[in-house]
């Protein structure tokens, strides 16, 4: 009996025969958890031995005392779950593969999907761009989604999960989010990566550049050959090609000061320190009672809220005890435009074209040509 349910476990992780297997942390830090299957849970211990539990087709597991618990049946810190259904809902999310849970620290679970990464892909793509656009625009994100996956999994070895399934990393809501369209994109790009001198390439994009992407060595600090400033035409659509957003004094100083910026007192001005060659931010001067203190850009982007502040392309003016942001673009502008990928597939570009333009140098290849190494990678956002 044990032996048939590790073998379940792994035919689940590891899909067809030669797949690659990514572990995905749906669930990073959370009290509890609500599971559920078409078919009968079953649970395991870490050395696959079937747990003496019935829950049925729904179950809910908590930390508890350290551990887990399976309603009320204590299970350990780590736990595997099967179902003979076609695949496990987690809070209401249905994800293909095999599932993990771990008691983590602060009394919280973690839920790691182990799922091929073809499937993976196919989850992603279409919380990234919309699958209504062009088949070719869809190839280049599957192209890059894959590339970037399989990167981070390159330097996660004694790592109890590979890639987030937040924004943080790329956005994936397991099978929820499939269309035809887009598995089609996945098929037929299947295995291909973006390499440069047959290494995975930094494969980074953006939602919307401005008409103009941005140097990496500028963003990040670190220079690569292919992630240079390129001239981009977008399609835009009803998206809106500028933002603003306005914050009181009082509530910027709280965001900074979450994310560790050391300072007391009220901010009493914001104004850009240094602009790249494109015209954004690279460095944010803010000034307070005590001084002024100074951060990247990008990190101003992030402590105030990446969905506030849409990109570092902005420009700050004082508004009735806080500040007015105007800007231009979303995302962090360094890699593939994917506005401008549309574009350019409206104009008949294939996405290995799509994808020279914004990463010259690169070619798309076969995973099993890279060169697997363990460098550290860009954040995506």
């Amino acid at each position: 009996m044990t032996g048939a349910v590790v073998a379940g476990f792994v035919l689940m992780t590891a899909g067809a025969a030669g797949a690659e297997t990514i572990r995905v942390a749906v669930v990073e830090k959370a009290k509890e958890a609500r599971l559920s299957s078409s078919g009968p849970l079953r649970f395991l211990d870490t050395k696959g031995t079937a747990l003496p539990l019935s829950p049925g087709r729904q179950a809910s597991v908590r930390a508890q005392g350290g551990g887990l618990a399976v309603g009320d049946q204590p299970v350990g810190r780590s736990v595997r779950l099967l179902s003979s259904g076609e695949s496990l809902v987690v809070d209401g999310v249905s994800y293909p593969g095999g599932i993990e849970i771990r008691a983590v620290e602060g009394e919280r679970l973690q839920i790691v999907n182990h799922v091929d990464i073809e499937t993976y892909v196919a989850g992603v793509v279409p919380r990234e761009v919309p699958a209504a656009w062009d088949i070719e625009v869809l190839k280049a994100q599957a192209v890059l989604a894959r590339t970037y996956a399989l990167a981070l999994r390159q330097r996660s070895a004694g790592q109890a999960f590979d890639i987030g399934a937040g924004v943080d990393h790329q956005a994936y809501s397991g099978e929820s989010a499939l269309h035809p369209k887009v598995q089609e994109a996945v098929r037929s790009t299947r295995g291909e990566v973006l390499a440069y001198k047959g290494e995975l390439a930094e494969a980074v994009y953006h939602a919307y550049c401005g008409g103009v992407t941005e140097n990496a060595a500028d963003v990040w600090g670190r220079d690569f050959p292919y992630l240079k400033s390129v001239r981009s035409e977008c399609r835009l659509g009803d998206t809106p090609a500028t933002w603003t957003y306005r914050i009181d004094a009082s509530d910027l100083a709280r965001r900074l000061r979450a994310a560790g910026i050391d300072f007391s007192g009220a901010v009493t001005a914001v104004e850009p320190a240094d602009l790249s060659q494109t015209g954004r931010i690279r460095t944010v001067r803010v000034k307070t009672a005590e001084g002024p203190r100074e951060m990247r850009g990008i990190d101003f982007r992030k402590a105030v809220g990446p969905d506030l502040i849409k990109s570092t392309r902005f420009t700050i003016e004082p508004e009735g005890g806080g500040f007015r942001f105007a800007g231009h673009g979303s995302g962090h502008g360094v890699g593939l435009c994917q506005h401008g990928a549309r574009a350019m597939a409206d104009g008949k570009a294939g996405y290995r074209e799509i994808l020279a333009r914004y990463f010259p140098g690169t070619g798309v290849i076969p995973w099993s040509k890279v060169k697997k190494n363990n460098q550290v990678r860009l954040v995506n956002r």
